[in-house]
Order: C-alpha cells, then sequence, then structure tokens
C-alpha cells in the first residue's frame, strides 16, 4: 500500500493504518501480489483496515 501523506506498508493478511486530520485527504493505492488492487481516500482523521478475497480488496473507515 502506497499513500499520498507518505506511507508505504508491506502487508500479508489483514493490515491497518492510521490517518490523522493534520493530513488532509490522503490517497492511497494498494496492489496485492497476484494481481488484485484497490484504492481509497479519506479527508479525516480515521483509521483504515483492509482485507483481501482472491483478487478483491476490500477497505473500511472507522
Amino acid at each position: 500500500m502506497r499513500c499520498s501523506d507518505g506511507q508505504s506498508i508491506r502487508f500479508d493478511g489483514p493490515t491497518t493504518a492510521e490517518f490523522p486530520s493534520y493530513a488532509g485527504t490522503v490517497t492511497c493505492a494498494i496492489f496485492m501480489d497476484g494481481g488484485a488492487k484497490g484504492f481509497f481516500q479519506t479527508k479525516v482523521a480515521a483509521t483504515v483496515s483492509c482485507t483481501t478475497s482472491g483478487n478483491d480488496v476490500s477497505c473500511t473507515k472507522s
């Protein structure tokens, strides 16, 4: 996962990234081995959790 705020996270299985409110709008791209990919944006302080299932990447924000 690579994000516009400079975060770069390599993960295997579920992962969580935190985005503070001062970061502004953050866009992240997720590229998985095997071709799965996904994107998300957040504009507020949030914790985003992502998981994969086959070629699908799902992220939830809290």
